[in-house]
């Protein structure tokens, strides 16, 4: 299979398309043949040295994708709704920037209607971390004030959109660079 290859400590003009194995289907683990893959962060950070990924998992970069489910291992013990050729997205601990992915089956969710592949592939990675931080780390209920700090990242945009679902009182900031 094709992947983006990085030169650890390389500048974007160090990415390459290089060849490797499919990966090996593993239990819990989706095989997912990549359609789309989110740039973010991490990403760029993992590139520059300093973000390396974690032990054994992909050394590819990559950790949000959108695709079509193409094999499922024997041993899913996770129930989930997911099934071969249902379009999907996801975060990954790495690989995302190749045709092919693993996806653990409690990090996979089938993409809803009248969202396109190219939308999922962005969606896993700024939700979930908003989702978690104000939901889980900080309990925002309705009507409470929030500070959201970045408000025009991907995390501080999907924050803002969750906490006026919820009908919170939100306050933001954000700085622009010259």
């Amino acid at each position: 299979m094709k992947f983006i290859e990085h030169v650890e400590g390389g500048g974007p003009d160090s990415l390459t398309i290089s060849n490797t194995d499919i990966p090996e289907l593993k239990p819990n683990h989706v095989l997912v043949k990549v359609a789309y893959f989110g740039i973010n962060r991490a990403d760029t950070m993992q590139r520059q040295g300093k973000y390396p990924a974690p032990p054994h998992e992909s050394k590819i970069l990559g950790l949000e994708v959108s695709g079509e489910i193409t094999a499922i291992h024997d041993e899913q013990s996770a129930p989930h709704n997911v099934k071969l050729g249902h379009e999907v997205f996801g975060l990954v601990a790495g690989g995302g920037y190749a045709e092919y992915v693993l996806i653990n089956t409690e990090h996979v969710m089938v993409v809803p209607e009248n969202i396109s592949l190219a939308q999922a592939a962005g969606i896993a990675e700024c939700f979930l971390t908003a989702y978690q931080a104000l939901f889980i780390e900080s309990n925002l209920l309705p009507k409470q004030h929030v500070l959201i700090h970045a408000g025009a990242s991907g995390v501080g945009l999907a924050a803002i959109q969750l906490a006026k679902l919820h009908r919170a009182f939100i306050a933001t900031t954000a700085s622009s660079e010259s």
